[in-house]
């Protein structure tokens, strides 16, 4: 596996490239897995003297059904970042409440999608710093869990 760290913009990427097919690459972007389709060119080696990338990829968006995972039992401290920039609509938990690994802390709508913002630790909320309606911009603290 080969790490990659991208700034398009003022936005970061950890691109992560998990294995080479011969026209398809399998890439983790922030933690997102996506499948890149890679389109041959034509023998242009006569026409060209520079090597070149290929004119066209095509991203395949991951499976909309979740992975099935073991459950996790590991106990906070965490911090909850923004995984890309989108609209909160729903915040479940409030500073102080205790919650186990797996809880939906909040719902978070991003490309026109509902992501549901799950616990990896369970442990007590220490911090919220969202509410629903706030514009969130990738990496931004969105709750904190303490052990």
């Amino acid at each position: 596996m080969k790490t990659y760290n991208l700034k398009l913009g003022n936005n970061k990427y950890e691109v992560v490239i998990k294995g080479i097919q011969a026209d398809k690459v399998i890439a983790e972007v922030n933690g997102l897995e996506y499948v890149v389709s890679l389109e041959q060119l034509k023998n242009i080696e006569s026409e060209k003297k520079t090597p070149t990338a290929p004119k066209k990829s095509t991203v395949v968006p991951p499976q909309m059904e979740p992975k099935k995972t073991e459950p996790i039992t590991a106990q906070g401290p965490q911090k909850i970042i923004c995984p890309m920039p989108g609209l909160v609509r729903a915040v479940f938990v409030k500073e102080g409440d205790v919650v186990e690994a797996g809880h939906k802390l909040m719902i978070m709508e991003a490309m026109k999608l509902e992501n549901d913002i799950i616990a990896e630790a369970g442990g007590k909320i220490t911090r919220v710093n969202c509410k629903e309606g706030d514009n969130l911009a990738q990496g931004e603290l969105m709750i904190e869990i303490g052990g």
